[in-house]
């Protein structure tokens, strides 16, 4: 009889197990599917401090670099001229310079007498210069008048030029524009060229451009505003002088060509003036002879003029 009770307990026992295991199993679950959602809750709170600390972090450092971009404006002098009034003689002498190139180049309508074969094989296959229809030839012209500008016409200027034109155009190019130049006794101040002020100061603007479009926590737009923060203190002359410094083989990866392979264009994700529109305030379309700034850089979105 006792026998049969406890075989009846153990029964009934057995009967309310099942529920009580399977409402045992449910509070499990519940509660690891809230200490997961707790721990993900977590984890995102802790990757938004993270960013917000990145972002605090990286806007001190932006206006830093930015204290550092205007101190080097300021210090930058020629003669009696400071700051940022600099870059206008700089243009000036730019334009000089680019007259007597062109004076040259006037008797030359073929690409192929100015280029080496390998380079303007390479410059061909560049899919950005194909699309944008880039005029080679006035692509050459604004190379070598820069590369005057910033090495000068001092023994050792020439020296450097020659270094940077060598495989590139031909030998005679450079000799009728250096003979040319002597003749015309034109005066490059100071004689040595622009290297020490225009060195540094791209190298650090593009330093700052650079800092910001790589960053990985910034997303598109607060990438444009902080360029838009840098390019407002860019004076027209500063924007102009960039233009063409873009142009000059020493800094075409601001957009057109990888610094290694002229052949492979930079991808339009990092293509750096049109992204940030780093030459938007410029007044004028045409610089000077047949350079417009819309044949470089058709799709930036300039300020005055409007690219037909």
């Amino acid at each position: 009889m006792i026998f049969a009770d406890n075989k009846s307990l153990l029964e009934n026992l057995y009967l309310l197990s099942g529920p009580i295991i399977a409402i045992l199993g449910f509070i499990i679950f519940i509660q690891i599917k809230l200490s997961k959602k707790s721990i993900k809750i977590a984890e995102k709170q802790l990757e938004d401090q993270r960013i917000s600390f990145h972002k605090e972090r990286l806007e001190s450092n932006f206006y830093e670099l930015l204290k550092f971009h205007r101190d080097n404006v300021n210090n930058m002098k020629i003669g009696q001229v400071n700051g940022s009034e600099v870059f206008k003689i700089i243009f000036d002498k730019f334009i000089k310079i680019y007259e007597i190139v062109n004076s040259i180049f006037m008797k030359i309508n073929n690409e192929n007498d100015i280029y080496e074969i390998n380079y303007i094989e390479e410059l061909k296959l560049n899919n950005t210069l194909k699309k944008r229809e880039i005029d080679l030839i006035e692509y050459a012209k604004v190379d070598i008048s820069y590369l005057i500008l910033f090495f000068g016409e001092t023994i050792d200027g020439f020296k450097a030029i020659e270094h940077f034109l060598s495989n590139r155009y031909k030998p005679e190019i450079f000799n009728k524009i250096k003979y040319f130049i002597a003749d015309t006794n034109i005066s490059i101040e100071p004689q040595k060229g622009y290297e020490f002020q225009l060195g540094h100061y791209y190298r650090h603007l593009f330093h700052i451009v650079f800092y910001i479009h790589k960053d990985s926590k910034l997303n598109k737009d607060e990438k444009y505003q902080y360029i838009r923060v840098l390019r407002g203190q860019l004076s027209t002359y500063e924007q102009y002088a960039l233009f063409l410094n873009s142009l000059s083989f020493l800094a075409r990866i601001w957009e057109l060509e990888d610094k290694k392979n002229p052949s492979i264009e930079i991808e339009q994700k990092d293509q750096l003036i049109t992204k940030y529109d780093l030459i938007r305030n410029l007044p004028a379309n045409k610089i000077v002879g047949n350079l417009k700034c819309s044949d470089f850089y058709p799709n930036v979105n300039y300020e005055v003029f409007r690219v037909e």
